[in-house]
């Protein structure tokens, strides 16, 4: 993989390839900019290109987490349970990951653990079972 570095205004970028699409074959690109020095874009840089070399590189998702938990629970979970455990999983899916949730439609990659703890507490200040606490997570 390849990257570079460009001096934007006042700031610095890096550019890098991230391979190729598998759907289209065309090359996919990714940028960040706001650098102060050129040496944070170089460390940024050499950073990333060692996690694509060493496959850890993970793009980061735009989807919601409400979309995505309802995609993963119909795509995978409820195919591997028997049907009364999903109709239940389900309900608690529905009432506290995706109605009651403070980060229901936050994208997956904005997530912090600082979201999922504060779910666990406003639960548990709501005075829910800690084995109902456990099914969600």
């Amino acid at each position: 993989m390849k990257g570079s570095i460009i001096k934007r205004g006042a700031s610095w970028t890096y550019i890098i390839d991230i391979g190729k699409d598998p759907v289209t074959g065309k090359r996919r690109q990714r940028t960040k900019g706001g650098f102060r020095r050129q040496k944070d874009a170089e460390v940024a840089l050499r950073k990333i290109l060692t996690e694509i070399d060493e496959n850890r590189y993970v793009e980061p998702s735009n989807e919601s987490f409400s979309s995505y938990i309802q995609h993963w629970f119909t795509s995978h979970y409820q195919k591997r349970v028997k049907e009364t455990t999903a109709s239940s999983r389900k309900y608690l899916m529905d009432k506290h990951l995706v109605r009651e949730n403070p980060f229901a439609y936050k994208s997956l990659s904005k997530i912090t653990t600082i979201d999922i703890d504060s779910l666990y507490n406003l639960k548990l200040d709501a005075e829910y079972r800690t084995s109902t606490i456990r099914k969600l997570h």
